[in-house]
């Protein structure tokens, strides 16, 4: 069953529309494209980090695309905008989507005991750890698709996420096709059992599954390209979003 369409989303439908067109003749790097500028995504020969638990910046990672501006040291420390720049190069717009999501992180684990002093020099680039996403409030969240609920320290969880896909499996068509609601229902069911209310982040985080693989264009997403997204060596989804994925362009998942 799909959700209903209030007045208030309409009007946030309209706005949308209103707000995408300055972007309407601008494309997103398609699959092939970025597949082609980085083939570590099509190999077996550079595993994922089970530690970065968004699935888009550990595919950022696998790529190698942050490799030049990781830290020395070797951890996955990036700088903010050296970051929204990789982000911006898949397909995920800076200004009202990826880059606000980024500050917030940052400034997130910057009030953490470990951060605090060493981020609040006012001179030094901020930057975001990527092996810390569980804790940078009030982004991260509790009941995710691959990580278990409170021991986000630990990783992707294979037993989770199995339980995920196998949810999701059992959701899809006989094409083995999703729809947005499939995806919302499966986040809900993963809170409801772990006794957590879905948060806003985590009800992002299923709208940008679904908007990144195509879904607003299409109305739905392939199993395969959850799947491959969601594993730790997570993976270019055949299809992706023609748009880069931005505020406005998310609040098109409602209409799916």
């Amino acid at each position: 069953m799909k959700l209903s369409i209030t007045t208030a989303t309409t009007i946030a439908l309209g706005v949308a529309l209103s707000l995408s067109s300055a972007n309407a003749f601008f494309d997103a790097p398609s699959s092939e494209e970025l597949l082609a500028a980085y083939p570590a995504l099509e190999t077996t020969e550079r595993e994922g980090n089970p530690l970065i638990l968004c699935p888009f910046l550990r595919m950022l990672e696998r790529s190698g695309r942050l490799d030049e501006v990781e830290q020395e040291s070797g951890e996955q420390i990036i700088e903010n905008r050296d970051l929204k720049r990789a982000a911006n190069d898949f397909g995920c717009d800076t200004t009202t989507a990826c880059g606000p999501v980024i500050d917030t992180v940052s400034a997130g684990q910057c009030l953490t005991e470990e951060f605090s002093l060493s981020n609040l020099n006012p001179f030094k680039p901020s930057v975001v750890d990527l092996e810390r996403l569980w804790e940078a409030p009030p982004v991260s969240h509790e009941c995710g698709f691959t990580f278990e609920n409170g021991l986000g320290e630990n990783g992707v969880s294979a037993t989770r996420l199995e339980s995920t896909l196998a949810k999701l499996l059992d959701r899809a068509d006989d094409n083995d096709h999703l729809v947005y609601q499939d995806i919302l229902d499966t986040k809900n069911e993963i809170c409801a059992e772990e006794g957590v209310i879905i948060s806003a982040p985590g009800l992002i985080e299923a709208q940008l599954i679904f908007a990144y693989l195509g879904g607003v264009e299409r109305g739905y997403v392939e199993y395969d390209d959850v799947a491959g997204f969601l594993a730790i060596d997570s993976k270019m989804p055949q299809t992706k979003a023609a748009r880069p994925i931005s505020a406005p362009y998310l609040l098109l998942v409602n209409a799916n």
